[in-house]
């Protein structure tokens, strides 16, 4: 790839070394989704027959899980046994209903410390639990990019080496760093990254409170927020700041990671507008999250589970797992209308009947 002028070899830059190898990733990762959504896939195979011979989510992640590990004798791919030991991380939290009701009460008591601290605000909750269809995906596209990457680094030399483009001592020796830089940032080590979540939205019946002071609220509750966790033990692992760093699709949210038991939880933090452009506008869920294997797993699920499942337990594939059913919300307790002619001179009408309905 390197262009040859008047006998003068042009390197690449780290970045354009990585463009070429981001792009020869993503030809191979999709040619590897696209075998995976074929029904005679092993991984499918193994699914279909734990649906058939069980209606339990539990007990079909348990069947499906020890099919993994006892094909590993045919397969030899050490992948499997991770995607097994995964299987069963989910399950342990998935049926482990005190580890749940805990993690909901650390939420309910920063809720009572919030409104101590915040007196002119009241806040609720939401939470959820990834659903197992959610869960399978991302653990099938992860193992799937360990792979490539993998497979990327032991024939780089071949890979980068075509009709193509040849790459230079230099550019292979930086391509293999990149590699392995991604391999580390790929680690299987915690796939379960953020299995449950919380989301606090912030808002104000006042409509005279500009979008900037809630953003402010938002910088100064989540170190309150922390530090909470942090006086009971919990580790923070990560922050992600997607208000002043919009990600493409214009998302905006702080998000952070906490450990409690075993339960890694995300919590977002956002302002309504933010909240609405998430659900339901550029950044919605449904404009990016269906990829190709997503939609086939939901649609392969339902096939092979037939009649047999009931709507309820169809909805624990297809959808999430609801935690305790509530929105998390701030609002100035001083411009909570009491009266409906009250309500509509201060509130948007909309967003009140969501909350109060």
């Amino acid at each position: 790839m390197s262009n040859i002028e008047n006998n003068k070899t042009y390197l690449l830059t780290p970045e354009q070394i990585a463009d070429v190898i981001d792009f020869i990733f993503t030809i191979k990762l999709k040619k590897k989704i696209k075998k995976t959504c074929n029904k005679k896939y092993y991984k499918n195979q193994y699914l279909k027959y734990a649906v058939e011979h069980h209606s339990s989510i539990p007990c079909i992640v348990r069947t499906y899980a020890e099919m993994l590990k006892s094909g590993y004798i045919y397969t030899h791919n050490p992948n499997d046994m991770k995607h097994a030991n995964r299987l069963i991380s989910y399950l342990n939290v998935y049926t482990n209903k005190k580890n749940q009701k805990f993690v909901d009460t650390c939420f309910e008591k920063l809720e009572d410390k919030a409104q101590e601290k915040y007196d002119y605000l009241i806040c609720k909750t939401v939470g959820r639990l990834k659903s197992f269809r959610s869960f399978e995906c991302k653990l099938r596209t992860k193992i799937a990019t360990s792979e490539i990457l993998l497979e990327l680094l032991e024939n780089a030399e071949a890979i980068l080496n075509t009709k193509y483009w040849q790459f230079q001592p230099e550019e292979l020796t930086e391509a293999k760093k990149y590699l392995e830089k991604l391999i580390e940032k790929n680690k299987m080590d915690n796939p379960i990254r953020d299995l449950s979540g919380y989301r606090i939205i912030v808002n104000s019946y006042n409509t005279s409170i500009l979008e900037e002071d809630l953003i402010a609220f938002i910088y100064d509750f989540v170190p309150f927020s922390k530090s909470f966790f942090n006086e009971r033990g919990f580790d923070i692992l990560e922050s992600k700041d997607y208000i002043k760093n919009p990600k493409a699709n214009k998302y905006q949210s702080f998000h952070f990671r906490v450990e409690i038991l075993e339960m890694l939880t995300e919590i977002q933090v956002r302002t309504f507008r933010m909240h609405d452009n998430a659900e339901n506008g550029s950044s919605a869920h449904k404009n990016y999250k269906d990829t190709i294997l997503q939609k086939f797993l939901k649609t392969f699920l339902y096939e092979i589970s037939g009649e047999k499942l009931s709507s309820n337990e169809h909805i624990g594939f297809l959808k999430e797992i609801a935690l305790p059913n509530r929105v998390w919300c701030f609002t100035p307790k001083e411009e909570i209308p009491t009266t409906p002619s009250e309500l509509k001179d201060f509130a948007d009408m909309e967003f009140l009947a969501s909350i109060f309905s």
